[in-house]
């Protein structure tokens, strides 16, 4: 499996991370609740393919890197309800069988999706078989 096992291939409630909002920006009366984004896990033979949803969340305020081997998303809103934005994060470990340097991302209508190109050596390569 090129995901790691923590990783179910179906698409998660949304969930409060935790109780405790991070500490705003200094000078900033911003605070935020986070969320654990849904997302949706698709492999084919060159590709994962994440799709998270992120309503609210515009390229601007979406982060998307690769750090010890873990994907980690975030994205900030715009949306302020009862004085506090959402912010969302979401991390995921991920194999050394994908291609990091290849690695595209796009948010549109709220749903981010997120590519993870496999390198060669991981793809699924058909063998012919030849009579006798």
């Amino acid at each position: 499996m090129i995901m790691s096992d923590k990783i179910e291939k179906k698409a998660d409630e949304v969930k409060v991370m935790d109780n405790a909002a991070p500490a705003p920006e200094e000078n900033s009366a911003v605070e935020y609740l986070t969320f654990l984004p849904p997302v949706d896990i698709f492999e084919s033979n060159g590709i994962m393919k994440l799709l998270l949803d992120m309503p609210g969340t515009g390229a601007s305020g979406v982060s998307v890197h690769i750090e010890d081997q873990v994907l980690k998303i975030s994205g900030d809103t715009e949306m302020i309800d009862y004085g506090r934005s959402v912010r969302y994060k979401r991390e995921f470990p991920i194999s050394n069988e994908l291609d990091t340097t290849g690695i595209t991302a796009k948010i549109k209508d709220g749903v981010l999706e997120v590519i993870l190109p496999k390198l060669d050596s991981a793809k699924v390569h058909k063998v012919q078989v030849s009579a006798g």
